[in-house]
């Protein structure tokens, strides 16, 4: 058939495929990494041989540097009868009628990886790109790894200038590197593909390229993101289904999604993520997704509400405006404390920036000498902000839940009338769970994601910032959050990076979060999902990857123009009240509650279970018990007319 017909029919077809529930052949795009025999890859890749009528693989790449190794797994374990390798260096060996010739014998086309814009410069409108057409368009499969992936769906990011990456395509979707065009395949109409995609934080990118195109006055494209070792087979109904170690993530614009920029950066309010683990499927169609049985239900709620600053940075010199914001929240002269367990010129910098701006610091190492230091104690009261600065989680925590003044400094925090600070990788710390390890090279690649429990100051929720430094693995950063929300039943997971804060602040029974900064923050949503975590391992230990699957999250790309809501509620089960303990103990005037109890009936009884004492919890959480001889109480709280057994105490 002549070049140009064929071109013409091609275009033909895949114009009405946009409005079709089918495509003529059928698609195996695989996020990268290498091929295992035995391993990983023998699914996907048997797979594409077995769709197949004659089972001849055609496998296409520019560079020479190639073994026979492919050709060979392709024979020796997934059912070729023939593959061959077909190195075409450029344009003009890509127009030569014997290739055409040649590769329509074919139908089983592989692309190899390398560059994309070699691919996109080197074949379009000509002979190859004719042949691998005509072969999709009689029903045969297609496939390509990483480059070779990229090239196949219908919008498509060319490379031209070179690689873009995560934060600059959502921190500016316009940068010089963002080059996307619709001109070459166009397999998947209105689909673009994204490979590396866990390894690489690449989740962000695919959304900036989606965002870009929609801005440029086209169609929002669907992102389907591939990770490395990780293959999505699409058959010719539209029905996908993934192979391997990773995860493929659908990315569609949700109802009433509004793509738009904020000076510079790129906004979202409604992106409908579905991520697909090994064995589970998807129809394009209408994004029904099976093979999750398990609920995980989001509470939808945060109980404390207290005014919060979370940094997306380490460096000092990201933060400024936080700094500025929150020394003039309330009064900048407020006394303030700065928690720490380092010794070094960070923490002194941080103090001389803080005093510049008026505030009254006192720091306070976070060790057990000082957990115990009555001084403090009685300034407790006084301070009125409160920065975390370079703490090492262990301990930061051995402080806060094992000594006497670290739990009070718990219950001042929690009681809603002291404001908190949490700066760097401090930030992770904030939620119910903080992945500790999250800067430990290949932690979530090996199954190594450590998994705490946080400070809880956000009850329902995940953070994590620093996501696209390079102090800490990119993987880790991006599959943390999803991890944990699935892992822990968790209703909201922050990605946080450099170049912006959040700020949380109660607003009547509403607990409102905003993104300061250069660059959006990145909200996932969990509205009751079905999922799970994979079993696949990626490592010859056996571990599976830290990985998550579920059949829907909603992200949100937000900064301070737009205020996302969370509720509070006042909500108090046995379990909430048993997990506090009234400090100090022993105690001489005052005993110390969470807040949220104020205004609960207390009864205090002695040894012999006479009440000696009751009344209502006072504001922030208080019970003045000067009026108690010396001894040993019994202190129980009445919610809903039922008493529950909260801690012994001893008054001296």
């Amino acid at each position: 058939m002549p070049k140009t017909i064929l071109l013409c029919l091609h275009l033909l077809l895949f114009g009405l495929a946009t409005l079709a529930q089918s495509i003529p052949g059928k698609l195996m795009l695989v996020g990268g990494g290498s091929e295992s025999a035995g391993g990983w890859s023998d699914e996907p890749y048997a797979w594409a041989v077995s769709e197949s009528s004659i089972k001849r693989v055609a496998i296409i790449g520019v560079s020479n540097d190639v073994s026979e190794w492919l050709p060979n797994y392709f024979m020796n374990s997934c059912g070729a009868i023939y593959a061959r390798n077909f190195v075409v260096p450029n344009q003009s060996a890509a127009n030569q009628q014997q290739l055409y010739d040649s590769l329509v014998t074919y139908d089983v086309v592989f692309f190899r990886g390398g560059d994309q814009y070699d691919y996109y410069s080197r074949y379009k409108h000509t002979v190859l790109q004719d042949a691998v057409s005509e072969i999709f368009i009689n029903g045969g499969v297609i496939a390509g790894t990483s480059a070779g992936l990229h090239i196949l769906s219908g919008v498509l990011f060319t490379a031209r200038y070179g690689t873009v990456y995560p934060e600059e395509a959502l921190e500016n979707p316009y940068n010089q590197y963002m080059t996307l065009a619709d001109d070459f395949f166009g397999f998947m109409p209105e689909m673009i593909f994204e490979s590396h995609t866990a390894e690489r934080a690449r989740f962000a990118r695919v959304m900036g390229f989606m965002g870009r195109w929609n801005l440029d006055g086209n169609a929002t494209p669907l992102g389907v993101a591939v990770d490395d070792k990780t293959a999505f087979c699409i058959n010719s109904d539209l029905s996908g289904k993934t192979y391997g170690t990773g995860a493929v993530a659908i990315i569609q614009a949700g109802e009433n999604n509004n793509f738009r920029l904020s000076g510079q950066k790129l906004l979202a309010d409604n992106l409908l993520v579905s991520q697909l683990i090994h064995q589970t499927e998807i129809d394009l169609n209408t994004m029904e997704v099976t093979g999750y049985e398990n609920m995980i239900e989001n509470e939808g709620s945060e109980t404390y509400g207290i005014p919060l600053w979370l940094s997306g940075s380490d460096d000092l010199t990201d933060n400024q405006e936080l700094i500025l914001d929150f020394c003039n929240f309330g009064q900048n002269s407020d006394s303030l404390i700065l928690i720490t367990n380092q010794e070094n010129g960070g923490v002194s910098n941080l103090v001389a920036q803080l005093v510049n701006q008026g505030c009254k610091v006192e720091v306070v190492e976070a060790n057990p000498l000082n957990g115990n230091d009555q001084i403090i104690r009685q300034k407790l009261s006084a301070w009125k902000k409160i920065v975390f600065y370079q703490n090492e989680y262990l301990k930061l925590m051995d402080f806060m839940q094992g000594t006497p003044n670290g739990m009070l400094l718990m219950e001042q925090m929690t009681n809603g009338h002291k404001q908190v600070a949490l700066i760097g990788g401090d930030s992770r710390f904030a939620g119910k769970i903080a992945v500790v390890n999250y800067a430990q090279e290949y932690a979530s690649y090996d199954g190594l994601l450590d998994l705490k429990s946080g400070l809880g100051l956000l009850q329902n929720m995940i953070v994590i910032p620093n996501t696209f430094s390079q102090a800490i693995d990119n993987e880790n950063a991006a599959t943390g959050i999803p991890f944990a929300m699935i892992a822990e039943n968790l209703g909201f997971g922050l990605w946080l990076s450099e170049g912006n804060y959040a700020r949380f602040l109660a607003n009547d029974q509403n607990y409102e979060l905003l993104v300061s900064g250069d660059f959006p923050g990145i909200l996932a949503i969990n509205n009751n999902t079905f999922g799970r975590i994979t079993d696949q391992s990626a490592v010859s230990s056996g571990r599976p990857r830290n990985i998550a699957g579920f059949d829907r999250l909603t992200y949100k790309l937000l900064d301070s123009t737009t205020p996302f809501v969370i509720d509070l509620t006042n909500n108090i089960s046995e379990n909430d009240v048993q997990k506090f303990l009234p400090y100090p103990n022993p105690a001489t005037t005052s005993l110390y509650l969470p807040g949220y109890l104020a205004g609960k009936v207390f009864h205090i009884f002695d040894s012999s279970g006479k009440t000696q004492l009751m009344g209502v919890v006072g504001a922030g959480g208080t019970i003045d018990i000067n009026t108690l001889s010396a001894g040993c109480f019994l202190l129980k709280i009445s919610i809903e007319n039922n008493y529950f057994n909260v801690f012994k105490f001893n008054k001296i």
